[in-house]
């Protein structure tokens, strides 16, 4: 008898524990961004036009779920997506070589069918754009007086997971971070740039 209440425990203890653990998503992805920078700045009164490449990209994604209504389901949404390097491209050899950028826009998720094999879902989010400076100049010379800048951003997209297991899935995801264009210290036509990212990888739920 007292063997069968223990292993009745272990196995409500294992079910609960179950449940809680698909609350939870942590997500690692991979890709690429591409921005829509395309810009006129100005130097010693001359203006110049800007663009920049694509770049690798990283973005790591915690998930809260909120209200699970079976059909869809309503998650907290934490994105931190960063680049190490985006390259500008221009004639002023005296302009930045690069940037790197970080966006973390904090929203919501809604996820349809989240128990199921396939889950569609968008996303939505406000928050904070972080650019920071190459330390050297397209010429060689390094950048000086050129700081980071942080601005408010936010971010939209969608997705889907494809569930491999009870704790793992597959995720592919395409979100567009709106940010200010990088200035530093550069004069610029006020604009606001996309910044796409393309990523896929997996997301572990506990």
């Amino acid at each position: 008898m007292k063997l069968s209440i223990v292993v009745l425990l272990m196995g409500m203890g294992l079910f609960c524990s179950t449940a809680l653990a698909q609350k939870h998503e942590l997500g690692m992805q991979i890709g690429a961004m591409k921005s829509t920078l395309d810009s006129n700045y100005e130097f010693s009164a001359i203006p110049f036009n800007v663009t920049a490449d694509s770049s690798f990209a990283l973005q790591i994604n915690y998930g809260y779920r909120l209200v699970n209504a079976r059909v869809a389901g309503l998650y907290l949404d934490m994105p931190l997506a960063v680049t190490p390097k985006s390259k500008f491209n221009t004639a002023n050899a005296f302009f930045l070589r690069s940037y790197s950028s970080l966006f973390f826009t904090p929203g919501l998720k809604l996820k349809l069918l989240p128990e199921a094999s396939i889950s569609p879902y968008i996303v939505a989010g406000v928050g904070i754009s972080r650019l920071s400076p190459s330390d050297n100049r397209i010429n060689g010379n390094p950048s000086v007086g050129d700081n980071p800048q942080t601005d408010d951003a936010f971010s939209f997209g969608g997705g889907v997971d494809l569930k491999a297991n009870k704790f793992l899935s597959i995720r592919g995801e395409v979100r567009d971070f709106r940010s200010s264009t990088p200035h530093f210290r550069t004069n610029l036509f006020e604009k606001r740039q996309h910044n796409i990212f393309v990523t896929g990888g997996i997301v572990l739920r506990f």
